[in-house]
């Protein structure tokens, strides 16, 4: 038998203590992943902020009309420009007052981290595999993979999964990832877990009335890196938000009966289970949506439906990354319908508010302060919703240089009606804040719901989304 180490004993006792001793599909020497290893505010990595989002738009990475198999997706992206953007982004992410410029070795070197020699490092990435028309593209992983091998990472220890599909999924990778042909990805491909130690049951913390199995190798430690690699579609679930992002992409880790995912409580929870945030470091550390395309239909195996996004977004902490994705990229450019419900609340499940989230939006070859970031580099136009019957809220414009024009602002209701309008003064170097009390131009406040925010300058624009509930 192998032997405990005294954390090991602990983590066993606290786990029996909370119902899992009846479980008996792995053997009691092992230890099992804590429901929930999350705590307020914790740090997924102590140098990058886990609100901080960096999103690339960039067209050139996408040619050609929309693609309707995996094959011609392939063949449309730009590899070059995937992997001089995919390096810029993490650079934004990891940058730091006291490292305001990292080479993309340094920021890559931040991201990752292990606790073992690189060529002892295991690492999965979770891909969402469940049709060919909008899997992540190929690219994306070559660039990881090939940072990874930079390191020292061997290819037999990069496990690309999907582990709810079988080889009708993420199999579709395997021609493009070889352990001997150097032309392709040094990586494997799992059909399902077989290659993650199949699957291990687990407890959800706050669900009760049925069971969950993971990804063993992940539920048990075995992993040290988790990439959570996800495709920006949307999703038949309410619960989920209608929006299959990072967040949703684990339902292929944990693989839920049918019936819970009509229930926001596994959605949260599984994103806060010991087998995903847990470990030291923290086992997942980086999280993409490959935004190239994306379906804004409630169908989870729909084809591209809208003019492509040509985005990809990067960060730490899935939650954040996903409240961005939808509140900047698709409700106001792909017009997605969400449920509101879900999305509003989304952040505060962990323990922030709507506002912590920054959005660090740029194109190539862009000062790396960027038109949309939110951090003080630039003057600010701040709108700040100021009404007591509901909870903060604002938006941000950052100025790309001192703006001498009067700025106008307009808010638009869900349906396009004009609710608010002001001219305010030209913001100058030092920006400037506008309260707005949360009364339409009729004098009535207005109710709960999502509103567009535009800003208005000459040939200078900016649309940014509000959300106001109580």
């Amino acid at each position: 038998m192998e032997k405990k180490t005294p954390t090991d004993r602990r983590r066993f006792l606290k786990m029996t203590a909370g119902g899992v001793a009846g479980l008996s599909l792995v053997s009691i020497d092992k230890a099992f992943a804590a429901p929930s290893a999350w705590t307020p505010k914790m740090a997924i990595n102590p140098n990058i902020d886990n609100m901080k989002v960096v999103c690339c738009h960039d067209t050139t990475m996408l040619s050609g009309a929309v693609m309707t198999t995996f094959t011609s997706q392939n063949n449309a992206v730009n590899a070059s420009k995937v992997n001089t953007n995919l390096d810029e982004m993490v650079c934004r992410l990891a940058a730091t007052a006291s490292l305001p410029a990292p080479t993309p070795d340094q920021a890559w070197k931040i991201l990752f981290r292990s606790s073992k020699a690189w060529t002892d490092t295991k690492v999965a990435i979770k891909v969402n595999g469940v049709n060919a028309f909008c899997m992540p593209r190929i690219a994306i992983i070559a660039k990881l993979c090939k940072v990874l091998n930079g390191f020292g990472v061997q290819g037999k220890n990069i496990i690309i999964y999907d582990g709810c599909n079988d080889a009708s999924g993420n199999s579709k990778y395997t021609p493009y990832c070889s352990l001997t042909d150097a032309t392709k990805v040094n990586a494997q491909v799992s059909v399902g877990n077989s290659l993650l130690g199949n699957r291990t049951p687990v407890t959800i913390e706050g669900w009760t009335n049925g069971s969950f199995t993971c990804t063993a190798d992940i539920a048990l430690g075995n992993v040290d890196i988790l990439i959570n690699l996800a495709v920006n579609k949307g999703h038949d679930r309410a619960a989920n938000g209608y929006f299959t992002l990072c967040m949703k992409n684990h339902y292929g880790t944990f693989d839920p009966p049918a019936g819970m995912h009509d229930n926001t409580v596994p959605f949260i929870s599984i994103n806060k289970h010991d087998a995903i945030i847990g470990g030291n470091p923290v086992r997942q550390q980086l999280c993409i949506i490959d935004s190239l395309t994306g379906t804004i239909a409630h169908d989870p195996a729909a084809a591209p439906d809208v003019p492509p996004p040509y985005r990809l977004i990067m960060g730490t902490f899935a939650p954040a990354v996903d409240y961005l994705c939808v509140t900047k990229v698709r409700e106001p450019i792909m017009k997605a319908v969400q449920n509101d419900t879900v999305v509003n609340s989304l952040m505060s499940y962990f323990g922030y508010a709507n506002t912590d989230p920054q959005w660090i939006e740029f194109t190539p070859g862009q000062s790396s302060a960027g038109p949309s970031t939110d951090r003080g580099e630039r003057p600010i136009i701040s709108i700040r919703l100021q009404n007591g019957k509901f909870k903060s809220a604002s938006v941000r414009f950052a100025l790309e240089s001192d703006l001498s024009r009067p700025v106008k602002i307009s808010i638009y209701d869900a349906r396009g009606y004009l609710v608010f309008d002001r001219q305010i003064p030209a913001p100058g170097a030092n920006g400037c804040t506008l309260a707005w009390n949360g009364k339409a131009k009729n004098g009535r406040v207005v109710p709960a719901g999502t509103y567009v925010v535009k800003a208005v300058a000459g040939d200078w624009n900016r649309v940014e989304t509000m959300r106001v509930f109580r």
